[in-house]
């Protein structure tokens, strides 16, 4: 449901892309479902609750497009299903109106089309506008810990900008820390 909310928009030159501009009236009486979602140091189930698949495939979307990142918050402890396809933690984005967003500006010169699509259990953003550069992920690694999300650990990835012609114009280090998720409760209700 959450990335029905992002298909079609079309985001601006110069314009920056709010995720959580689309996830309003996140409630069963506007078709939201449930899910667990972590909120402080709690995880319970919420309307909304697992949207964080669709910002994660969003900004990895814009990652691999070349976007400036404005805005983007990891997840407090690596959660498995996000390591995918990378096999490390590290390429993750949460959301949890109003507060925590993911943003990304579009400083193509043209607008961007994006389209959602979901094919069985797999989702994909598309951005479909005037192509100027691309980006290249190296990693994640791991700086410290393990795949074990009991133990906190570090990751880092590298994202290079390439330009048309494939050359590297810049890269952007991305480190992401992770607590245990030891340090997580489960509870039924807030």
């Amino acid at each position: 449901f959450g990335a029905a909310q992002n298909n079609g928009i079309v985001v601006k030159h110069g314009e920056v892309f709010s995720l959580n501009q689309y996830f309003v009236n996140v409630d069963a009486e506007h078709g939201w479902s449930t899910g667990l979602s972590i909120v402080g140091d709690k995880i319970y189930p919420i309307y909304g609750g697992g949207i964080c698949q669709v910002s994660s495939t969003a900004y990895r979307a814009a990652l691999m497009a070349g976007l400036p990142i404005v805005e983007r918050t990891n997840h407090a402890y690596a959660v498995s299903f996000y390591t995918a396809p990378y096999g490390v933690p590290g390429i993750d984005a949460t959301v949890y109106n109003p507060g925590v967003d993911f943003k990304f500006r579009n400083d193509t010169g043209a607008y961007i089309l994006i389209q959602t699509v979901i094919s069985g259990t797999t989702l994909k953003f598309d951005f479909y506008g005037t192509k100027v550069r691309s980006g290249r992920i190296r990693g994640p690694f791991f700086v410290e810990g393990s795949l074990d999300d009991t133990k906190p650990s570090t990751t880092i990835f590298y994202r290079d900008i390439l330009d048309l012609a494939g050359n590297v114009t810049s890269t952007d280090p991305v480190t992401t820390h992770y607590k245990s998720s030891l340090d997580f409760k489960h509870v039924d209700t807030p």
